[in-house]
């Protein structure tokens, strides 16, 4: 139209299972493999959606992909996976952002807008299959190489509150039954569950504590538990006196994913 060139592109979906941007020349290369990877990009890739893939082979993952995600969100998916490895539980309650402008990481990504899709990543990260149990620890120093904020796992003297038994009567071992995980439902439930899941679910949520909780009970065997309102801490603590147990507060050193700027 009169000599003008239209803004518009057309934009061509990605093959997830590559890795990003790969030219797919690079498959007609017979003679050579893939031994390792890495792709960091910054602001929304439209070709590609939001979420995650994993590079696998026989089971075992050697890579792992992120698109279009706050950092936060990839922050808090890296958390799961080393925190896991060190045998511990990952919760968002054990994040400290230390950053000066917490929303350049932290932010609701379902809206896209101009200034959003500008603060969101895509990273692929592959390790030569034969040291896949380091995927994840070295994935975070990629992200620290390359980005302006540095994350790291440190454990700290942290107030929380710490799940204790004050009965010797076991009060809360299950009947049997079917399996049933409803801690967040009107009343809250869970029937022949590990004691693990009250403490996943406190860990999840907020609104009954913004503590880390952990479980200091040494109970191993499966439980019946049954709250009438789950969003009053201090009618929970009653109902929890009930089952022979007691949150209390109080400080151990825990780990915790501490993210800061980088130093200027």
């Amino acid at each position: 139209m009169g000599g003008q060139q239209s803004s518009l592109q057309t934009v061509v979906q990605i093959d997830k299972t590559r890795p990003l941007m790969l030219s797919e020349s690079y498959d007609a290369e017979k003679n050579t493999q893939l031994s390792a990877y890495s792709f960091l990009s910054k602001g929304r890739i439209r070709s590609l959606d939001y979420g995650t893939w994993f590079h696998r082979d026989k089971g075992k993952t050697y890579g792992r992909q992120f698109t279009n995600l706050s950092l936060m969100e990839i922050y808090s998916a890296l958390g799961d996976e080393l925190f896991e490895l060190r045998g511990e539980h990952f919760s968002t309650k054990r994040i400290i952002n230390r950053i000066r402008k917490p929303e350049e990481i932290d932010f609701k990504t379902t809206v896209p807008e101009a200034e959003t899709d500008s603060k969101l990543y895509s990273i692929d990260f592959i390790v030569p299959k034969t040291q896949a149990d380091s995927l994840y620890d070295r994935m975070l120093r990629f992200i620290n190489d390359n980005t302006a904020f540095s994350a790291s796992l440190e454990r700290r003297l942290t107030r929380c509150l710490v799940l204790k038994r004050i009965s010797d009567t076991d009060k809360m071992g299950s009947k049997g039954g079917a399996f049933r995980d409803n801690f967040f439902g009107q009343p809250s439930e869970l029937n022949n569950a590990p004691l693990e899941y009250l403490i996943s679910a406190l860990n999840a949520n907020s609104d009954l504590t913004p503590l880390p909780v952990i479980d200091e009970t040494g109970y191993r065997g499966k439980v019946d538990l049954w709250f009438s309102r789950i969003n009053d801490f201090a009618g929970f603590q009653k109902e929890l006196v009930g089952y022979g147990l007691v949150l209390e507060e109080s400080e151990r050193p825990l780990l915790m994913f501490i993210i800061k700027d980088k130093q200027p």
